[in-house]
């Protein structure tokens, strides 16, 4: 079996971009999603597992509404620091 560490926080803050960048009037080519996922990823504590179980259950334990909604702040900070810099929305 192989081990590799998982940041839960990836995949939640790439998913949750990819539905909202288009309502924030910012690029959303890869590289500015990469950009602003970076952006805020730097800004949430990450959450680490290190299999598929442990994925879930942190998932299921950490991932709520108040997170959503705080994601969703971070995002939208993100989408408008980061569109004033980019040169190609």
């Amino acid at each position: 079996m192989k081990y590799k560490l998982i940041n839960i926080m990836e995949d939640s803050v790439l998913s949750t971009i990819n539905k909202i960048a288009p309502q924030l009037n910012c690029c959303t080519c890869e590289k500015c999603k990469l950009d602003l996922a970076a952006y805020v990823l730097n800004r949430i504590p990450p959450k680490y597992a290190d299999s598929e179980k442990g994925s879930l259950y942190t998932r299921a334990n950490h991932l709520t509404a108040e997170f959503s909604n705080k994601l969703v702040m971070e995002i939208t900070q993100a989408a408008a620091d980061i569109g004033k810099a980019s040169g190609h929305n």
